[in-house]
Parts: structure tokens; C-alpha cells; sequence
């Protein structure tokens, strides 16, 4: 039998991978035994939702060291994107600016990476590779500072290595890829260009698999409203869905209680406001004091408001995420990937650009965001319509509430360039990639 290890060591890789068709698919199709990666706080979740017959979950201290950490700010330096140098300016202070003149060159990659091999600390996976000798490992996230180790280990111990970027803005804001896998593999063909132009990754290492999380949004056909709170299904109104940002993203925010307060004014008669706030940060400005008068709170109770940085989605929660949106009539949310899942249920999506009704500096403001290297392709597709301010917040609702089919061509247009084309096929595309990259290593 064939082992495998699969790194799960960041929140959304058990929805984006353990929660597909991708690991039955991978045990049913080949002689293969499943070992997940994961954090030791994690452990007995993945066992309980993704453990089973040839399917291991190992817990792993993930504490970060010093030279983890370094490591990051030398990665972070040798960048050159546009969404570095504005996360340099405003979150970073301006830090690493002067290594990122010496770094971004091709010498800086090869001298970042030729530092890893001696600075990434050793031996957490030891005990792991020694018990189970694995024939490949993946990292599913291969700019995470634990997969970095658990990539080292493997090229060390000369084990076949495949990777896969995460999420759709990890290359041009994570920093340098600091160990390039045999393979990588990425969501779309933005992405594939990301990964040559700014971490000189050859075309031939590079493969397009898509996203295997959105596959399931495919058979979400219609929406169930009865499945939403009990007070929204019984007023039948339309759906105005607000996605919060949430503090992390925002200094002192109170942004999104105005933005809140902005919408509760223009909503229509015949409109209810759901707010969800973001799983795993909390939005302090905001309360269950403001669900009233059509307003509702999704899971209003103390966990929601409590900071939970590293929660687990459940198949459950992402069920209901997709009928959410499926059932809204218009999306309000920042700068989030939120407009392209919106999307994938031809939901017309407004992105907020302005900062409730106080203006704050471009280095504090959500504006920002908008001018990261991701949103490009997002802001270009005329998919979504971005608002400055609320008069056009409110000239864009009643537009929308008019006309829903307004800008479905580019929603089909982020669609098509999100998802590398292949709806529907990601898992399928995935879980052949890894049995054939299992099956070129091990001689079948």
C-alpha cells in the first residue's frame, strides 16, 4: 500500500480539500493510505469529520520559532507586487523596505531560498516519516511556515513533493515561495502567471486544477429559504446579504456598523438585512443589540462575537453558507472572496469601497484592498459593481433591484477565470493529478 501525507495545517484546507470528493476519490482509485497533517488542536475534529478506512489524522505541535518568522520577513522582502508594497506602507509600517530593494531580483529569490535550507528549523516531522514512510507528500499550502518545514523534510529524505497554493491572492501577498515542489498545482490560469512572474516557477512544474470546494456549490440547484433563521423565512422578504470585514482587516473599526447603518437606510419595504460576520475574527462595533427592525444576525451568540482565528468550517456551516447566498437577492461585502462565491449563484455582488460615513487615510482605509494584484482581474471583469460612496451604494441597489440579470456576463466572466474553467471538475482534475504524480514516483 501506498502512503501519502497531506498537509491541513491552515483552517479552510479541510473545507477546500477534506470536505470534496478528493480523498475518496484517492482511496478508491488506487492502493493508496491517507496520512492528514494537521494541528494537534485539530486533531480530534479532522479525525471525527475526515477520519476512516485508510484515512489517518496525526495532530502536530505548530508552535512558530524565531526563525520561522524570520524567514517570513525575508520571504515578504523579496516580493515585488504591488500588494506587498501597500501591505508594507500600511500594516507593516514600512518594515522591510530597505531588504526588499537588495531581495527583489533573481539573485534575492535564489539567496532567500538557498537561506531556507540551512534556517527552516528540522525535526518536527521526524517521528512521522519514520513511522509511516511516505512514498509522496502534499502540501496544500506551500507558503504556510509548517508546511515549509514539512516540504524541507521531504526534499531532505528525497520523497517525491507536490504543492498547491491555497488561495487566490497567496503569491502575490504571502511572500516568496521559499522551496519550489516537483510539481505545483494552482487554481486558474491567473494564478499559473502569478507563479512565473513573480516566483519564477518554470510552465512545465505548473498544473491547473481548479477549485474542488466550489464543485459542491454545483448542486446547490435552488435555494431553501425554510433552512435560513426562523425570522427571515417568515417574513418571505427579499434578502439584502452584508458581509462584514471584521477587525482584522480594519484598525479600529467602525466601519462596518456604519456601513451597517447606511444600508439599514436604503434598504426598501419589502427587504430584510442578514449580517454575517466573518467566522474567524470578531467585528467589536457591532452587536446583537442592532437585530431589530429586519435586521438579523447569523449565530448570534457569544462564539460568533469571540476572536477564532483558527476554526475549523464544517460541511454543515458551508452548507448553509452556499443556501445563503443562493438565497440572497443582492450581495453587500468588502474586499472578500465572498464576491466570487456570490457569483457562482449569479447573485449580483456590490463591493464596498469607502469607509462608512468617517474618512480615513488610504493606509487605514478598506480602499485599499482594491489595489492588491488579486482584485484586478475581479474589478475588470464588470462582474460587480464597486461603490465610493453611499449615494452610489444606493444607486447600485436599485439598479440591481430592478434589474438582477445587470452584469451577469461578468459574473460568468469571474466564474470562468476563479475557477480555471472547470466547475464542477475540480475534484475529479485534483484527485487524478495525485494518483498520477503517486503512480510516476512509486514505478506502476
Amino acid at each position: 500500500m501506498k502512503t501519502i501525507f497531506i498537509s491541513s495545517f491552515h483552517p479552510l484546507i479541510s473545507r477546500n480539500i477534506f470536505a470534496t470528493s478528493v480523498p475518496k476519490r484517492l482511496v478508491s482509485s488506487a492502493d493508496v493510505r491517507i496520512v492528514i497533517l494537521c494541528p494537534r488542536r485539530s486533531e480530534v475534529y479532522m479525525q471525527k469529520e475526515y477520519g476512516g478506512d485508510r484515512i489517518i489524522v496525526e495532530g502536530i505541535d505548530v508552535a512558530l520559532s524565531a526563525r520561522d518568522i524570520w524567514m517570513r520577513n525575508l520571504s515578504l522582502a523579496a516580493l515585488a507586487t504591488r500588494s506587498v508594497a501597500i501591505k508594507r506602507m500600511s500594516d507593516m509600517n514600512g518594515r522591510g523596505a530597505y531588504f526588499s530593494v537588495l531581495l527583489q531580483s533573481h539573485f534575492g529569490r535564489w539567496f532567500v531560498r538557498f537561506l531556507s535550507l540551512f534556517l527552516t528549523p528540522r525535526g518536527l516531522f521526524d517521528g512521522l516519516f519514520k513511522k509511516y514512510a511516505p512514498n509522496v507528500v502534499c502540501s496544500t499550502d506551500v507558503q504556510n511556515e509548517i508546511d515549509v518545514r514539512l516540504m524541507h523534510e521531504a526534499r531532505r529524505r528525497k520523497v517525491p513533493l507536490i504543492g498547491m497554493v491555497r488561495s487566490w491572492d497567496n503569491l502575490t501577498i504571502k511572500g516568496l515561495l521559499r522551496l519550489v515542489p516537483d510539481v505545483l498545482l494552482v487554481q486558474n490560469k491567473l494564478t499559473e502567471s502569478d507563479a512565473i512572474a513573480y516566483h519564477g516557477i518554470a510552465r512545465n512544474k505548473l498544473k491547473v486544477v481548479g477549485v474542488p470546494h466550489y464543485d459542491a456549490y454545483c448542486e446547490q440547484k435552488t435555494c431553501d429559504h425554510e433552512k435560513l433563521m426562523p425570522d427571515v423565512s417568515a417574513l418571505s422578504k427579499r434578502i439584502l446579504l452584508y458581509i462584514a470585514t471584521g477587525d482584522r482587516y480594519i484598525k479600529n473599526n467602525t466601519v462596518d456598523c456604519e456601513l451597517l447603518d447606511i444600508l439599514a437606510s436604503l434598504r426598501s419595504k419589502d427587504e430584510c438585512i442578514i449580517v454575517r460576520l466573518p467566522v474567524a475574527d470578531t467585528v467589536q462595533c457591532l452587536s446583537t443589540d442592532s437585530a431589530h427592525d429586519g435586521i438579523f444576525f447569523e449565530q448570534v451568540d457569544k462564539q460568533r462575537f469571540a476572536r477564532r482565528k483558527f476554526v475549523e468550517l464544517s460541511r454543515a456551516d458551508d452548507m448553509h453558507l452556499q443556501n445563503l447566498l443562493c438565497c440572497a437577492d443582492i450581495v453587500v461585502t468588502g474586499p472578500s472572496t465572498m464576491c466570487v462565491d456570490a457569483a457562482l449563484f449569479n447573485t449580483p455582488v456590490i463591493l464596498v469601497g469607502f469607509d462608512g460615513t468617517h474618512k480615513r487615510l488610504y493606509k487605514e482605509s478598506i480602499a485599499r484592498y482594491y489595489d492588491y494584484d488579486h482584485f484586478k482581474s475581479i474589478l475588470a471583469s464588470k462582474g460587480v459593481w464597486y461603490v465610493k460612496s453611499a449615494d452610489e451604494l444606493g444607486e447600485a441597489l436599485a439598479a440591481y433591484r430592478v434589474n438582477p440579470a445587470l452584469h451577469a456576463e461578468g459574473r460568468k466572466k469571474i466564474i470562468d477565470e476563479q475557477t480555471g474553467g472547470l466547475l464542477g471538475q475540480a475534484s475529479q482534475n485534483l484527485a487524478a493529478v495525485l494518483v498520477d504524480f503517486l503512480r510516476a514516483h512509486t514505478g506502476e
